[in-house]
Parts: structure tokens; sequence; C-alpha cells
């Protein structure tokens, strides 16, 4: 049952509308793309992500086409863009677009404090800041552009030249004389409106919810400074018809009546951050309950900075530095936790340490400490409390408060706006100011709330929220020799020690486990659309081998088989074949799911959802296929591409050859009562399907692939005690990666299974009990010893399989790891079944591993050592339910593991 509530009125906003019309339908011209003069003279120019760039378009069209010259009358817009979305990339792109299309050179940016007007100078003006936004020297068509700070823009101007105004609202307040009702305001011989009307200006106004202020509130003698800031903007931008007002900010609240009346019509790019984070373009944000008290609190957020450092340091992430953040409430809690961390630090013993170590791998519900703790507890605990000294010593630790915003202090400024530099000392940050606007720290990984008892009220907390969604913005690293794209690349990865990156992706917020703070917190969550997700409650469970197969020669002397590698060139990729790029889509095309994509659908129940498809053509034309593409940050630049394809010498060449995209066709599964796609459903198809594409590449791209070699590692060096953290059934499915344990079986009397438990999933329970359950026994009557090995939990990499196949029709370079080793010995000779239960939603995708298991047993296996020998077999996956191989023949594991290991003996028959 649903309950009933008030329905949300949908508010228009009318010119965003028009220009997201004018953006999806062919319209007899050319769409207008980012020119190669913007994109070179930006530091991030060639990385300019594809929201990025599609605002850019929005704020092109509005400015020449003449459907959109009434909302010009005015000549201000509005950017809402999420925090760490890149506002101050797209004011620099726009101040050369305007510079070079339009002419304009006087350049105003005004906003709410001096600490980001001192940031904006490192972003405008300061050519050595590593924040400085452009490439030195500017250069347009040949000619060398200067971008000159002023405090005034000069009468006589010279044409290669942007004059840049940096002050601060209040500052130009006081500075700015002009009449407004009958009152003068400004000082003496400051600035006049009168020479401001000289000559065309552009207005940036940045955090630019601040000038609605008076707007949002109702007149009264308090707001006559916000009516006096907001009417003064308005007399500068009306000083001359052809200035601009271009305003930015994450935060608009259209909910206010007042608000969105004043920008219905001004709005022309929205970029939530909801979306920003789910693209993938933020450090996802992790909750850390504790009930820890705050000397606890700062060593667990010490013990895990260091193991992302640590992590870090293994993968060959060079110069990581995270940021610990300690948040208070008042500056004199903050000052004495200052003061108890430079204690807890400079008397930190190897005892307490080790004590800490015990009793929170015992009592913490968190994955992420779980796994931190229980790494660092290898480690020898002098050398880890030596590098916690060294890492966390009062030098690198900074105390920075204020009742207004963190960067006022302009002492700071330069330290906090660094703090990503490797020759920046700083490794804690200890402050009470709310760091909602201008902080654009990347590597701050840990936010800790200390000292929790005062300061939660919902306008506290509120600020909390916007804090956690600063400290959000993804932080780039090059990894593997392949620099980051400013997306989150590991969200999917699985294995346990590739978990280890995501911290390195991943924000926490440690807090308490108060729930009404917690309920605060979510609503000002919700508030800012944040998605955060929990560090949640897990138990774990622990598989033990058993003395019996610790006795067996499988144990003492057998061999586990995996193949070698051979490096891999840029000659070995000049297609889309050598990707992996399945050939049948490439013959029959490529289908996206419009039916169960929609939310309709995925609501319905199993019986309602029975609906009837058919499959449609997808009408692909050249604009088609260059928006996709330029809504997908991969493909939209080219310098991205090259990356991961050295052979391709354009995005023409891309699109139109035959050897990439050329011929494939773009299909759309729809309901039967659905004949025509509109065009807005057509690029939805060709963006999925561009979504596909980068997955599949980047997958494919691999510099090394496997061989037919096999090389041997002793079974009892990989097959081990091991333990397995397991997700509450509480907890949400969002929250975890892994599969929801579904039994924890006691295997007794089962002697073929080498462990005392069975930490498996449903499928995988099925497997062993109702499969080879049934069979185990005559499999043990005809050889010496028989063993079903769990494989992926205890593996250190020594079982992985790499395809090397070269009949393959879907080429996939990286390793696999299957699920089970059946291990069969009889005298000297050994048998290893490789075996893989799959769900039958994933079985069609990862078909490529059940090709790789099957070439074991057609394809010639060469061993490194000719004194080892072993038949190495693989059968179909085992999925639960009637299973077709590719010529529609029904497979059965239980009689293919019948015909490969038992001669030919019918095991089916107790099994039926």
């Amino acid at each position: 049952m649903v309950a009933k509530g008030k329905k949300k009125v949908k508010l228009e906003l009318e010119v965003l509308n028009q220009l997201k019309f004018r953006d999806d339908t062919p319209l007899g011209m050319e769409r207008y793309f980012v020119p190669e003069y913007i994109k070179s003279n930006l530091r991030h120019g060639n990385t300019l992500r594809g929201y990025q760039e599609e605002a850019l378009r929005y704020f092109h069209y509005w400015m020449t086409e003449p459907e959109f010259t009434l909302g010009r009358a005015d000549g201000r817009v509005l950017f809402n863009m999420a925090t760490g979305s890149g506002k101050t990339d797209e004011m620099a792109a726009l101040m050369l677009y305007l510079f070079k299309e339009h002419g304009y050179q006087n350049f105003l940016f005004v906003v709410n404090t001096t600490g980001v007007v001192a940031k904006t100078k490192m972003n405008m003006l300061e050519t050595a800041s590593q924040k400085y936004l452009f490439t030195n020297p500017i250069t347009i068509e040949g000619q060398q552009v200067r971008i000159e700070s002023v405090d005034r823009f000069p009468t006589t101007q010279d044409m290669d030249t942007i004059y840049l105004k940096l002050t601060t609202i209040q500052g130009l307040d006081s500075e700015l004389v002009r009449e407004v009702g009958g009152r003068y305001y400004g000082r003496e011989g400051g600035l006049t409106v009168e020479e401001l009307s000289n000559e065309k200006l552009v207005i940036l106004g940045d955090e630019a919810h601040h000038f609605s202020a008076f707007t949002k509130k109702k007149l009264n003698a308090e707001d006559e400074k916000q009516k006096n800031w907001e009417q003064m903007l308005d007399v500068i931008r009306q000083a001359n018809d052809d200035n601009l007002q271009l305003e930015f900010t994450a935060t608009l609240d259209l909910d206010d009546k007042s608000i969105y009346e004043k920008y219905r019509d001004k709005v022309i790019y929205r970029y939530g951050l909801d979306q920003f984070i789910l693209d993938g373009y933020s450090k996802k944000v992790y909750r850390l309950e504790t009930g820890d008290d705050d000397r606890q609190k700062m060593l667990n957020a010490m013990l895990l900075s260091y193991y992302r450092q640590h992590v870090a340091k293994r993968y060959g992430v060079e110069d990581f530095k995270p940021v610990v953040m300690f948040k208070s409430s008042k500056v004199a809690i903050s000052t004495a936790k200052f003061a108890d961390f430079v204690d807890l630090v400079n008397g930190l013993t190897v005892e307490e340490v080790q004590q800490h170590l015990v009793e929170q791998l015992a009592m913490t519900k968190s994955q992420t400490l779980q796994r931190a703790l229980s790494q660092l507890a290898q480690i020898e605990t002098s050398s880890l409390v030596s590098a916690l000294k060294y890492e966390f010593a009062k030098e690198r630790l900074i105390n920075v408060n204020d009742k207004k915003t963190i960067l006022d202090d302009t002492n700071d400024v330069d330290a906090l706006n660094t703090l990503e530099d490797p020759n920046n000392p700083f490794r804690v940050v200890f402050a009470v100011a709310k760091l909602t606007e201008g902080w654009d720290v990347l590597n701050l990984y840990d936010i800790v709330r200390v000292s929790e008892g005062a300061g939660a009220t919902p306008a506290a907390v509120g600020s909390e929220a916007q804090l956690v969604g600063r400290g959000a913005r993804y932080n780039p690293f090059e990894f593997r020799g392949v620099a980051s794209d400013y997306k989150r690349r590991f969200d999917n990865w699985v294995t346990d020690e590739e978990q280890d990156l995501q911290l390195l992706e991943s924000l926490h917020y440690h807090t308490s486990m108060d729930s009404k703070y917690l309920d605060q917190l979510r609503k000002s969550l919700d508030n800012i659309n944040m998605v955060m997700y929990e560090d949640a409650a897990r138990h774990v469970y622990s598989a033990e081998l058993t003395p019996l197969f610790k006795k067996s020669r499988t144990y003492k002397e057998g061999l586990l088989f995996s193949n070698l590698t051979e490096e891999m060139t840029d000659e070995d990729y000049t297609k889309l074949s050598d990707y992996g790029f399945d050939e049948v889509i490439r013959s029959q095309g490529w289908t996206a799911d419009m039916v169960s994509a929609t939310a309709e659908a995925t609501a319905l129940s199993q019986e309602q959802a029975l609906i009837e498809t058919h499959v449609v053509v997808v009408r692909r034309d050249r604009a088609l296929i260059r928006t996709a593409m330029q809504r997908n940050n991969f493909f939209a630049s080219f310098a991205l591409m090259k990356q991961y394809l050295p052979a391709l010498k354009s995005k023409r060449e891309f699109v139109e050859s035959d050897d990439w995209i050329g011929q494939i066709v773009l299909k759309a599964e729809v309901e039967t009562t659905k004949s025509v796609l509109s065009r807005q459903e057509q690029l939805q198809v060709a963006v999925k399907f561009f979504d596909y594409l980068e997955q599949q590449i980047k997958r494919g791209y691999s510099r090394v692939r496997g061989t037919n070699e096999f090389e041997s590692a002793a079974l009892r060096d990989n097959i081990r005690d091991y333990e397995k953290i397991v997700p509450d059934e509480t907890v949400r499915k969002d929250a975890y990666i892994g599969a929801k344990i579904s039994d924890h079986k006691d295997w007794k009397g089962a002697d073929w299974y080498p462990f005392n438990r069975a930490v498996v999933d449903g499928l995988e329970y099925r497997f062993i009990s109702d499969v080879f359950g049934s069979i185990a026994e005559q499999l043990q009557e005809k050889y010496d010893e028989v063993f079903l090995i769990r494989n992926d939990e205890t593996s250190r990499g020594a079982v992985k399989l790499h395809q090397f196949a070269k009949s393959s029709r879907v080429k996939h370079y990286e390793g696999y790891m299957p699920d089970f080793i059946l291990y069969l010995l009889k005298g000297n000779e050994v048998t290893q079944v490789f075996i893989e239960p799959k769900g039958s939603n994933l079985a069609e995708s990862d078909r490529w591993k059940e090709e790789l298991l099957l070439s074991l047993n057609t394809e010639e296996v060469v061993f490194t050592k000719e004194t080892e020998r072993a038949r190495l077999l693989g059968v179909h996956f085992y999925t639960g339910k009637v299973h077709y191989d590719e010529s529609q023949k029904p497979v059965d594991v239980v009689t293919e593991l019948s015909e490969l290991v038992n001669d030919g003996e019918d095991l089916m028959a107790d099994y039926l």
C-alpha cells in the first residue's frame, strides 16, 4: 500500500526546456562543438566532461540563435551545477569564448568571501600556481592573449588582453559610486557606473545564491544590505545594453516561490549533485557510525588514512596523500581536540596500538575498518607506530578556525588550497568553520565529528552536509600508467585486493550512532540530493581447512595450474574486435533494453512484468551519434579515446570505419504497442550504446594476454583458512559489494569438501549440496582422492586463468578466477576441472568465461616443466536452470562431469 502525500508540482524552466529541445532535435543546422581554441588554451581542455561541453553549447545557442532573443534582453543567465563539477573551468572557457566570438574584454568576478577571491586569483591569474586553469601562454589564432588583473578597467585597451577585476560583493558595494532611489552609495573617488558603461562588460557571479538573499527573504530592516547588493548588480548590468551577468551556483532553491520567479527564465543549464555522484565524477561517500570516544575515533581515522596511503603505494600510485579533517562545533572544542591529538600522537605506544587493533577488530561493524585494521595488524607494530608518528606529527597538522568560513583567514589560504601538492606537508585539518564554499580540496578522505554532544541543530547539520558535498570531490590519480579522467574506476571491482582500490575513491564521514542526529543528517543530505552509503554492520564467518584435507596427498603434494601471460603492444589494438567486441553484435546489431530500464517496469510485480516486446531499428545519423558521444565523457574527448585506442586517427574514423563502429546497427527492445521511437528515445539508445562501448573498450584494453603455457604453484601455499565479512540482511543492497550469503553450512561427513564451512551464495550452495553432493560418492569410488576446492576467497592469485584460445568469439584479456576446482587424484595422475556457478542473468554477458573454461578441453596445453602433467578441463556454467549451449542443446553439468572425468560412466542415475 502506498501512502498518500502531496504531489510535488513540476517547475518549468522555460529557457532551459527550449535549449534542451534545441539540442535534441535536428533543426537543419550543425550543432555547436567546443572549438579548438578553447580546448587548447585550457589546462583541462582536452578532458572537458560531456556536461561541461553541453553547458557551453547551451550558452552558445542562447547567445547566437534568434529564438532566445527575448531571454537575452535582461542579459542574465544562471548555471546551476553541482559542487565539484568544474564551475570555474566553465567560467574560464566562457571567458575565452566571449573574448574570441563576441569581443568582450572586461570581466568582473564577484563573490561573497575573500577566500574565494584568493582561490580564483590562483585559478585565473597566477600562471605558476598548480590551480591555474589556462595554458601558458594563451594563444588564439597565432596571437598571444594576456589576462591582466585590474582594479579599474582601462580607458584605452589592448586588443590582445582580457581585463579581470576580482572582488567580493561587500568590497564592490563600498567601492562603487551609484545612485539608487535617490540615495547615493560608494566611496569618494571610487569606481563609477559611468566608467563601467564605456565598454561592454561580463559579470561573473560565483556562489550566486548569496545575491538572492533579499529576494528569498521579505524586506525588513536587516535585509537592506542584501537588497542593496542585488540592486547594485542590476545597476552595473543595465549600464550598457551589451553587458552580461553569468551566475553560477550549486544551491538553487526553486521550491522558494520568489527564487523560482526570479530564475524561471534565467536558468540555462542544470547538473545536480545526485547525477554528478551517480555518474561517478565524485568520491563515493560512506557513513561510518561508531560508539567510540574521541580518542578511539582519532586513532581509527589515523589508521584508516594510513591504510589508504599504504594501498596507494602497493599499487604504484605516487604522491597520494589522504587528508583527515576533524570537525567540531565550537572553536574552544576544536582547539582542545587539536591539543589532544598532538598528545595522542606524541605518546603513542606499541602496546596501545596493539590493544586498539584487537578491540576494534572485535567490535567494529564497519567493513572498511575491518579490512584496514586486519591488514595493518599484519605489519610489525613498532614500524606502524613509527609511521603514524611521522605522518601525523604536529608540523603536519593545521588548525584553522574562524566564525565565518575557513578561507577568510588569508594566512591559511595557500596551505588549504594546495593540499594535493606533494610539497604541502599537511595531513590533518582541525576546523569549526563550515567549508560549504570556496574550498576545492580534492584529497580529503575522512571527516571525523569529535565531541558530538553539541551543535546538532538543523542548520549545523545542513552545513555539515554541504561540507561532505565539497569533500566528495574526486581526486584524480594515475593507475597502471593510465591517468584518471576525473571519474571513479573501481566501483565494480570485487576481488579482495581490488576492493582496496575503492578506498582511493571513497570519502568516509565518521559520526556517532545518535538517531536524532542521523535523521537530521538524512534530511539535510536529501535537501542537496547527496547520495551517502552506509559502511554498515557485518558478520565475520571463518572457514578452516579440515584435518582430513591437511593429511591428504592433494594438500601435501598437490599443484595448481594457471597460464602465463605475454606483453601486448599498441599494434595489437587496431580494430574494435581486438578489444573483445562481439562480432555477432557487429553483424546483427546492438540492442538496448528500453522496457526494464523504465521505472514503471522495474516497479511491477513478477506476474505483471510479462510484457510483450519487439525490436525496432534506430535511425542512425551523424547528429545522433555526435550528440551521444558528447554526452559520454570518454568519447567526448579524443585525447581520452587515444589512451585506449592508440591506432585511432580521428573520431570520424571511429564512427565511419568498418574496423570500428561504422556498420553497427542500433536497435531497441520496446513494448509491442510502440512502433516508432521519438528523437529523445533514439538518443537514449545511442547514449546507452556508448556507455556499453566504453566499458567494453576499457575492459578489453590490457597490457597482457594469456598463452597456452601453464605454470604450477603449490596447492598448500594457496588454499588456506580464510574469513569472509558478510553484510547483515538488513543492510541496503547498494551499501556493499559482494554476494549475499544465504547459508553457512557445516559439512560434517562431507570429506570431499576441504573446509569445515561453506560460505557461499544460494546458487553455489545448491551446486555443492544438490549437484556435487549427489555424485561425489561415485567419484570417490573411481579416484584415490576427490576434493571440491573453493577458489576465489582462498586464492592468492595462483589459480587465475587468462583467455588463450585463438578461436574465441570474443576476446577478453583480463584474468578470471573460476569459483571451484574439482581436484581428482588417481595414482600419480591428476585431473583438475574448473567449475563456475553463474546466475542466469549474468550467463550471457559472461559467456567469454564459459568459452575459456571449455577451451581447456580442446586447446593444446603446454606445461612449463616437463616433469609436471595434469588434465585441465572445464564445463559449462551451472545456472540452476535449464542451460543451453551455442548450438541450443540443453547443458547439464553432471553429464559433462561424467563424460570428462569418469570415462563415460553415467552419474545421472543417482543424481536423478
